[in-house]
């Protein structure tokens, strides 16, 4: 079961990673990048919005590893971690959900630290975005038990 799970882990990674690199297939290299600015978090914009921003510095962590540009990594990261602290993050006032926002705080800033050396930041991505996918589990349960 486990070499399925990795193995599937691994085609799911490869297909990101060959999309990434088919669409960024025209720069010639990583300083070439542009710089995405992500607005810093705002208390006022709506959850949808608010978790786009999210999604937004997530993808520009995942476009500094395809391409190697450890300042775009470090700065979706950065980024993550400061919305994840933000007020408009805490949705829910339960041991749980405070638990899967810390990990996950340790796991981005794991990342970010590591932006330079894109094996290790390879590993601590996919370790962030299973952070990630758990809380959105959580979140999902929490919504379909009060239905």
């Amino acid at each position: 079961m486990s070499k399925l799970l990795n193995i599937s882990t691994g085609i799911g990674a490869t297909i990101v990673t060959v999309a990434l690199v088919a669409s960024h297939a025209g720069r010639a290299t990583s300083q070439d990048a542009p710089k995405v600015e992500i607005p810093a978090a705002n208390p006022k914009l709506e959850k949808k919005e608010f978790m786009r921003k999210k999604l937004t510095a997530a993808e520009q962590i995942l476009e500094g590893l395809t391409i190697e540009n450890a300042s775009l990594m470090t700065q979706g990261a950065r980024q993550l971690v400061e919305m994840t602290s933000s007020e408009q993050w805490k949705v829910k006032d339960d041991t749980v959900f405070r638990q899967l926002t810390e990990d996950f705080q340790r796991s981005a800033t794991a990342l970010r630290d590591s932006a330079g050396d894109f094996d290790s930041a390879a590993t601590k991505w996919m370790e962030t975005t299973k952070k990630c996918l758990e809380c959105h589990k959580h979140l999902r349960g929490i919504r379909l038990a009060t239905k």
